[in-house]
């Protein structure tokens, strides 16, 4: 079925290497943004099979991402939230829809991610 892909969001750079790293050395294609914004730029090209976000980023953050996602991009992709702040409101919210596939606290615990999207994915 080919390489499947993985869109890290973050504005972490460092963090985002890691990721990368990681999910490249599990056979991944990975392409990253550092806010909603250039995700959604790189989305339509890339066509991920699975966006990992950090919720809190400037200018356009994860939950923001994640709703302008639903209304733009059909099928939907699944995505995983990542943050360092524990619990959002929001996020509770959002949990009904079914692109919504899970929620990882900072720091991250990479294997447990890796776990989650194959499952995800069929792996």
């Amino acid at each position: 079925m080919g390489i499947k892909k993985i869109l890290v969001v973050d504005d972490e750079p460092y963090l985002r290497e890691i990721l990368i790293e990681n999910f490249e050395l599990e056979g991944f294609e990975v392409k990253s943004a550092c806010n909603g914004i250039e995700a959604l730029e790189i989305i339509p090209n890339f066509r991920p099979h699975i966006v990992l976000t950090d919720i809190r980023m400037p200018d356009c953050d994860g939950i923001e991402l994640f709703k302008r996602m639903i209304k733009q991009i059909s099928p939907p992709i699944p995505v995983i939230f990542m943050s360092g702040y524990a619990g959002s409101n929001e996020l509770e919210k959002l949990r009904t829809d079914k692109s919504f596939a899970g929620f990882y606290d900072k720091p991250l615990v990479i294997d447990n991610i890796i776990i989650k999207i194959k499952q995800l994915l069929g792996d």
